[in-house]
């Protein structure tokens, strides 16, 4: 079975100050299911205020599957 997504979105279930990124082990496990330019991270500090960024962003010159020659 092959595991996919388009999609993730981060945040908290407060108000906080700054908005809330996925951490790096995180990234890295988004990056071993999706193409870093395909996959949109969604970081909320509340359901009206967010930004949205691909993965390629948040995690530059990544190690993927791609990788392995």
């Amino acid at each position: 079975m092959f595991l996919s997504f388009a999609a993730a979105a981060s945040g908290a279930n407060c108000v906080i100050s700054d908005y809330c990124a996925p951490c790096g082990v995180c990234r890295q496990t988004m990056r071993e299911f999706g193409k870093p330019e395909d996959v949109l991270i969604i970081m909320a500090k509340s359901p009206t205020d967010y930004v949205e960024k691909t993965l390629e962003e948040l995690l530059p010159m990544s190690f993927g599957p791609d990788s392995i020659k």
